[in-house]
């Protein structure tokens, strides 16, 4: 039987499970949201649910199909809550109105509603792509939704937004404040950067030291991790992969690094410090008195050359930072405190000169900047120009987040007063 068939008892697609193995998937949706693919136990999704673990395998084949009827969940039920709602809507209502009430059901669903949906868009990245077909289908019926309200010409800069919206399970917390004001902030981003008048494409040239190139034998396992994790995730990043592609022994690991763990922080570190030195060389490379909005597209763009084409380090970063144990989250606190304090300069000093769109808190929109940045490797593949994925989230970022230029003389790279 293979993985994205279930037994009789839970046919895939079919209507909604009930009973034992409802609560069998609640209790997996839950565990998946806060733990991750890797930290998913058996046991663990035995006790919550009230059986015994020999009884999840009478409706599931193994973990991996448990994990893929979940995964596969979130997605369909987000794109029902958000059809449904948009269903009941007046026939007059516009577009955009039926845009920003979509913006607004994801935030609620993904973040009010459903730990499935939070499992689907937190193990998008690390789950192996053959249990990912059926939630990946959903996903592209879902987009095709969007398309229908944004318009087609707007594919990326519509990828570049659900990426800000996906990205909030990883950062927003009830404690953080009210949902209402966060969705009023989405909002904005999307009325003003999804649906700005400018479709422009001008890349932003890049400016960036060079990537970090291994020079010895730590330095090639620290390379051969990042590019395995890259590419397997965290849960499926192995000391026998990473030994292989440094060409090195495995045991030969624990000469450099403690424990697996610890070169994973440090290959995570690396990443951040990797971003920051060029989002930095970015902003060195602008001309004298640059304001705010040329600084947020100098920093965009290097934000995404560096994580789409000169650093497995920066990727690993992004793709993994949210699937990484509580305690190494922690370990990349400081880091990551100084890469976002970049950003957060530049959108307080566009609030207090009156540059950023009224409303807009700038911690927020920091956080679904980055959110929309650090989600572009969960959909970018190597056939989609990075040149045109840097200009859809200049507009984007520029156009969502500050007020309309005088001229074009001070617009920002890609968008049009």
């Amino acid at each position: 039987m293979s993985l994205a068939t279930l037994p009789p008892a839970v046919p895939a697609g079919s209507a909604a499970p009930t009973g034992t193995a409802a609560r069998i998937l609640d209790a997996a949706a839950h565990l998946l949201a806060r733990h991750g693919y890797g930290g998913l136990r058996i046991q663990q999704v035995a006790r919550a649910a009230g059986v015994r673990p020999a009884a999840i395998y009478y409706y599931f084949d193994s973990r991996e199909a448990l994990v893929e009827e979940v995964l596969w969940s979130g997605m369909a039920r987000l794109r029902r809550h958000v059809e449904d709602t948009l269903a009941t809507l007046p026939p007059e209502t516009t577009a955009e109105d039926r845009l920003l009430r979509a913006v607004e059901e994801q935030l609620r669903h993904v973040l009010g509603i459903s730990d499935y949906t939070q499992a689907s868009i937190r193990n998008a990245g690390q789950v192996p792509a053959e249990i990912r077909e059926r939630q990946r289908r959903e996903f592209r019926a879902y987009r095709e939704l969007w398309l229908g309200l944004a318009g087609e010409d707007r594919r990326l800069e519509l990828m570049v937004t659900i990426g800000a919206l996906s990205w909030t399970v990883e950062w927003w917390r009830p404690d953080r404040g009210d949902l209402t004001l966060l969705i009023d902030q989405a909002r904005t981003l999307a009325r003003h950067g999804l649906l700005g008048t400018d479709t422009t494409a001008v890349p932003v040239a890049a400016t960036a030291p060079p990537a970090l190139r291994p020079v010895d034998t730590r330095d090639r396992i620290m390379a051969a991790a990042a590019a395995t994790l890259r590419a397997r995730g965290y849960a499926k990043t192995h000391l026998a992969e990473i030994a292989e592609r440094a060409d090195v022994q495995a045991p030969a690991i624990y000469h450099y690094f403690r424990s697996r763990d610890a070169l994973i922080t440090t290959v995570l570190t690396q990443g951040q410090r990797t971003v920051r030195q060029h989002m930095d060389a970015a902003l060195e490379a602008l001309p004298a008195g640059a304001g705010p909005r040329e600084r947020a597209a100098a920093l965009t763009a290097a934000y995404l050359r560096v994580e789409l084409e000169l650093s497995d380090f920066a990727t690993a970063l992004t793709r993994n930072a949210g699937q990484v144990p509580p305690r190494m989250r922690e370990a990349l606190a400081a880091e990551g405190a100084l890469l976002s304090s970049v950003w957060q300069s530049v959108l307080v000093e566009a609030q207090e000169a009156g540059q950023l769109r009224p409303g807009l808190d700038p911690t927020a929109a920091r956080m679904l900047v980055l959110g929309a940045l650090n989600w572009v490797p969960e959909w970018w593949h190597s056939g989609l120009p990075v040149d045109d994925v840097v200009a859809a989230a200049v507009r984007v970022v520029c156009g969502g987040l500050f007020t309309p230029v005088p001229s074009p003389a001070h617009a920002c790279p890609g968008e049009l007063p």
